[in-house]
Parts: C-alpha cells; structure tokens; sequence
C-alpha cells in the first residue's frame, strides 16, 4: 500500500514539476519578436500601399451599391408584378363587361388607366435599375482587374520585407531555443546527477520525478523549435545516450561472480576455519625454526604443511617469492602473484 501511495505522489509531483517548467518557459516565448507589419511599413513604397487601400475602398463601396441596388431591384420587382396581377384583373373585369354589352363605367376605366401607368412605370424602374447594376458590375470588374495588378507589384515590393522577417524571425526562435535550452539543460544534468546518486536512497522518487518532468520539457522544446527531420536523429541519439548510461550504471553495480570464485569460496572458509579443505580435518602450522626477529607470526614466517589426514598440500613455498603462502588459493599472500592453475588440490610428494 506505501509502495502505491509513493506512486501515485510522484505522478502528482511530475505533473506539478512540468507545470512549473512550462510557466517559464511560457514566459520566455513571451519575448517580443519582430512585426511583419512593421517591416513591410518600412520597406514597401506608402505609394503602392494607399493605391491599394483606394481601390480596396472603391470595390466595397462598388459592392456595397450592388447590393444596394439588388434590394431596390427585388422590390421593383415585387410591386412590378403586383401591379400587372392588378392591371390582369382589371383587364378581364373590362373585357367581360364588353362580352356582356355593358360599357365600362367610368370609374373602372380610370382604374385600368391607373393600373397601366403604374405598371409601365415600375417597369421603367427595373429597366433603370438592371442598367445601375449592369454599370456597378462593370465597374467592379475594372476595379478587380486593377487591384490584381496593382496586388503583383506589392507583392514583388514585399518581397524584400517578408525575406528579412522570416530571417528575423528564424534568429528570434533560435534566441528562445537558446533561452530555453538553457535552462532546461543544466536543470536536467543537475536532477539527473542527484537521481544518479540517490539510487537506492530514499528520495530517489523525488529526483526521478523532476527528472522525468524536465527531460519532457526539453524534448517538448526541441520538438518546437528544431526541424523534425533533425529532431528526430537528435531524439533518438539521446534515447539511445540515455539507455546506455542507464545500462552502464547497473552493470557495473552487478556482482559478476565466475565459476572458479564460486568454487573458491568452500576453500577460503575452510583455511579461515583452521580445517583442511578436503578433508576438515584441523589443523596448526609450525613457526619457521630460522624466524628473524620481529616476525608477526604470519603464513608467510611458517613451515610447509601437508594434511595428515588426506596428504593434501595446503602450505608451501611461493614460486615467485619463496615465501610461505595457501596451496590451495590463487592468490600469494605475501607478494601477491597468481598461480597458473587451481582447479585441483595438488598433493606434496612424500619425501
């Protein structure tokens, strides 16, 4: 349950870490870089620009007149029909009088009069109005083919100006890669050195977490501001750095322990114990009868010993300095040279 518990913090405290990373580096994109806008005031000719602001205002005004008269139209059109509805009854009204050999009254042949004029007059009107808009569309279209053109020369006139904010612009993102980079970087090597040295220690969690968090960041930063075909290499060439640190540190904590060390162990606690190795029968060795003085009384400044129980040789000389040393162990106690072979016990001849 603690194990859990230790967990679940450190999720939290990662998430907390890459917060607090990601308000500073939020406040160095807040760095002021350059204005295209500014750059094209500066170098595009103001002549271009307010011919172009001239025509953009004739073509709203054009469009805006359009649709004025579009309206204006649709409801020309709408009292044009009402009227010839009109004029159609009325019509049929003096036509069955006529059928029926009653003259028109007065009253109804005024009407129709009325209802003529009405219509020939709002017909006049569409006709006007279709002539206005006939005209506006013409005129927009003049202004459209002027503003193309005069859209080309700007376009070439910006040029320049949009070259050298996009070179500005690449130096102000480098700036705050930098920015960044440096103080994520050095922030990652100090966290990731005392996670290194917290191993088994008990707040290895809270290093690992802002190892975790800050390694986020810098790859959220890379990501950002270098090219993904370079990002990529750099990426996986840190991934690769990383696993193999990682590897390293855990195998050279790992106790490698060969055959021959396992197999020497049984010989080096029988010789602690005073026992032969072969046989655990005890054993007591014999002081040097030549001892010089001041001797400590070490293997080395005693006699040869053979087991009388087995005849094994577990004392002798050393091949290399003469001194009294384990048979049976690789290793001379005195002058520390190596047998060339211990894999078996050897028996001293009987003399």
């Amino acid at each position: 349950m603690q194990r859990l518990i230790v967990i679940f913090l450190s999720c939290i405290l990662t998430i907390l870490f890459a917060w607090l990373l990601e308000f500073g580096t939020d406040d160095i994109n807040k760095l002021d870089g350059p204005s295209l806008s500014d750059l094209r005031r500066e170098m595009v000719p103001l002549e271009l620009v307010e011919q172009s602001d001239s025509i953009a205002a004739e073509l709203a005004a054009a469009e805006a007149e359009i649709a004025s008269q579009r309206e204006d139209q649709a409801l020309i059109d709408e009292s044009l029909s009402h009227s010839e509805d009109t004029m159609g009854q009325l019509m049929d009204l003096h036509r069955l009088s006529l059928e029926k050999g009653v003259d028109p009254t007065t009253k109804q042949r005024d009407a129709l009069a009325e209802s003529q004029a009405l219509f020939l007059t709002n017909q006049a009107r569409a006709q006007t109005a279709n002539e206005r808009v006939a005209e506006l569309v013409k005129h927009k279209r003049e202004l459209a083919q002027r503003e193309d053109a005069l859209e080309e020369r700007l376009r070439q006139a910006r040029e320049p100006a949009d070259e050298e904010y996009k070179r500005l612009d690449n130096r102000h993102d480098f700036l705050l890669a930098c920015l960044k980079l440096g103080l994520l970087i050095p922030l990652l090597a100090f966290v990731a050195r005392r996670a290194h040295r917290s191993r088994g220690k008990r707040f290895l969690a809270v290093w690992m977490s802002a190892l975790v968090a800050t390694f986020l960041h810098v790859t959220l930063v890379m990501h950002e501001h270098f090219p993904s075909d370079l990002f990529k290499y750099i990426a996986i060439t840190a991934g690769i750095l990383i696993i193999l640190a990682f590897l390293v540190s855990v195998l050279r904590r790992q106790v490698v322990r060969k055959p021959a060390e396992v197999s020497r162990k049984p010989l080096a606690d029988a010789y602690s114990a005073g026992r032969c190795p072969c046989c655990s029968f005890p054993f007591q060795l014999k002081p040097r009868a030549a001892a010089l003085p001041g001797k400590d009384g070490s293997i080395a400044d005693r006699e040869p010993y053979t087991c009388p129980s087995c005849g094994t040789g577990l004392f002798g000389a050393c091949g290399n300095c003469g001194a009294n040393r384990h048979l049976l162990l690789p290793y001379c106690g005195s002058c520390g040279d190596e047998k060339a072979s211990d894999a078996k016990p050897l028996k001293q001849a009987q003399t």
